[in-house]
């Protein structure tokens, strides 16, 4: 039968994107005897959170799966295994990217924190841009190897007040923040922090193994 019980184990696979390897966290439901064959590395204690996305909404690994004479296994696998797990006999559904478009009446935006580029849709402002640059937002062209909706890492974020219009919200970039302290070109253009980032060690074992 499918493997579809039990709490499972938080595991990482490697996802090449746009010549980037992601490290992908997940919790696995796959059997301990596959998951070299996988890719699938348990995190540890020790897990270096550099390069780590966890369980983004896009974009997704590969995903392997076969039946066996004592049931079905299948689960995410490493980029670099795919080939191996075709000729066993595995089938494979492929990737599933971040695609995006820019459109009249929304753009996408991201920032750099802990080399993932951080990504999302933001609704056009009706009374006209904010300019982000003291943020270090960047708005997405061509950009292969961008990830949405990740529960971490989570990225600063900082408000300002628009006249006429309230308080207007956006991500930081990380090279812009430390800790609770904005850079001070972003203080200078009237922004203030309003959530501090989530990139360390500790706030992704608290969301993983930790929790």
């Amino acid at each position: 039968m499918a493997r579809e019980f039990g709490p499972g184990t938080w595991r990482y696979v490697n996802l090449t994107l746009g010549g980037e390897t992601l490290k992908y966290v997940f919790n696995s439901k796959l059997k301990d005897s596959l998951k070299t064959e996988f890719g699938q590395t348990d995190v540890t204690s020790q897990f270096n959170v550099q390069g780590a996305v966890l369980t983004p909404r896009r974009p997704k690994p590969a995903r392997a799966s076969k039946r066996f004479p004592d049931g079905f296994e299948g689960s995410y696998c490493s980029s670099d295994k795919i080939r191996a797990l075709k000729a066993d006999g595995y089938t494979i559904t492929r990737p599933k990217l971040a695609t995006f478009n820019q459109t009249d009446l929304s753009r996408v935006l991201y920032v750099n924190i802990n080399g993932v580029k951080y990504a999302w849709r933001r609704p056009r402002n009706q009374g006209g841009e904010v300019d982000l640059t003291a943020l270090g937002v960047e708005i997405a062209t061509d950009q292969t190897d961008l990830v949405f909706g990740a529960d971490f890492p989570k990225p600063a974020q900082a408000k300002i007040p628009l006249q006429s219009q309230g308080t207007y919200r956006s991500f930081v970039d990380n090279s812009k923040v430390d800790g609770a302290t904005l850079d001070q070109a972003a203080a200078t253009a009237g922004w203030s922090l309003a959530r501090p980032q989530e990139i360390s060690q500790d706030a992704f074992l608290g969301r993983t193994i930790g929790a």
